[in-house]
């Protein structure tokens, strides 16, 4: 996909690829479905896709459904809204948002795959907060995410969405409530990170490898924001 976005550039796929993709993806067997991995083929298709993207993304949403492929539906939903985060298309995209993070906590979680799939979807939704403009409603839905990550059982999930709610907090913009809300987010997901169990499969030099890349996230968070928002508003 990346080397098909170099070839096209700026110019959007032609209707009859975007076609092709769709039915492909609608076309894979159930052994081996729609993942994280197909959203960004889904993000080309839906860059020259006749008519409105979203009306593209219900109806393979739907289609999914009615083969009980919850999973795949979440994420056709997330390349839908990384769609309309990119025509900013905030009237349309943030209610949009906020109902695919509620129905998000509703796919089922039973086993740690499940828990797992559930973790991705949510993450890659709250990531998409700030593409909307949601400043305020933006940080009770990160409220919202972080409060359900800490009745998590699983470490290795809670760090994730934590870490999620982080780092979209700190792309909301400076104010005295986000740099509380911030500072809140780090407290609690960094006892968090030191103690999780790793990724399924996750071999150990990847975990320490997570861990600093996520101790220098909080520190550029920090840093930028005091260089933005100095004085008064660290103090708060």
């Amino acid at each position: 996909m990346a080397a098909l976005e170099v070839l096209l550039g700026d110019q959007p796929t032609s209707p009859e690829d975007a076609d092709r993709i769709v039915a492909a993806l609608l076309a894979a067997p159930e052994r081996d479905p729609i993942d994280e991995h197909s959203i960004p083929m889904l993000l080309v298709a839906l860059r020259g896709v006749r008519g409105a993207p979203w009306d593209v993304v219900d109806r393979m949403r739907q289609t999914l459904l009615r083969r009980n492929q919850a999973y795949p539906a979440a994420l056709v939903r997330i390349a839908g809204l990384r769609r309309l985060a990119e025509l900013r298309d905030r009237q349309r995209g943030a209610p949009l948002l906020a109902t695919a993070l509620e129905e998000a906590w509703q796919l089922p979680a039973a086993g740690s795959s499940g828990a797992i799939e559930r973790m991705r979807v949510v993450t890659r939704l709250a990531a998409l907060v700030p593409a909307f403009g949601m400043r305020e409603r933006g940080l009770e839905l990160l409220a919202q995410v972080k409060e359900r990550a800490l009745r998590e059982a699983d470490l290795y999930v809670r760090n994730e969405l934590l870490m999620s709610t982080a780092m979209a907090a700190s792309r909301l913009g400076e104010s005295s409530t986000i740099w509380v809300i911030r500072a809140r987010f780090a407290a609690l997901s960094w006892p968090v990170m030191v103690g999780s169990t790793s990724a399924p499969n996750e071999k150990p030099i990847s975990q320490i490898r997570r861990l600093r890349h996520a101790s220098r996230c909080f520190v550029i968070s920090a840093s930028s924001s005091l260089a933005v928002c100095p004085g008064s508003c660290a103090r708060q």
